[in-house]
């Protein structure tokens, strides 16, 4: 996940074929590997050129159904890559299409309104 703090590994990553193993990795039981994909998933997303493609990827059923998990840290990670995404239009018509706008209303009634900063 820290590799991906850099602009040109976003990209690289992507571009090389790591994403999809990465959103295979959102699917998993084990909440230390959502919390390190959802991390993953988050650096990713603050690239412009990664917006569309984790989309296009099928990381927004993962993502959303990570917005209702009882760890906070999964479902703050999980948002902030919605949120990075959400900048395309596209990828904010999907969201909402895919349940995103309901994920996020359930998230902000049960979560202290610190975590979500």
């Amino acid at each position: 996940r820290n590799i991906t703090l850099v602009d040109e590994n976003k990209l690289k990553l992507v571009a090389e074929g790591g994403l999809l193993p990465v959103l295979t990795l959102l699917r998993f039981d084990r909440e230390s590997i959502q919390e390190h994909a959802t991390g993953t998933v988050w650096n990713l997303s603050t690239h412009p050129e990664n917006e569309l493609k984790i989309v296009q990827e099928g990381a927004l059923p993962p993502l959303i159904k990570l917005l209702r998990s009882r760890n906070v840290l999964i479902a703050r990670q999980a948002c902030g890559a919605l949120r990075n995404v959400s900048v395309n239009d596209e990828a904010r018509v999907d969201i909402v299409d895919e349940g995103g706008l309901s994920a996020v209303i359930h998230l902000l009634r049960a979560t202290a309104a610190g975590t979500l900063e």
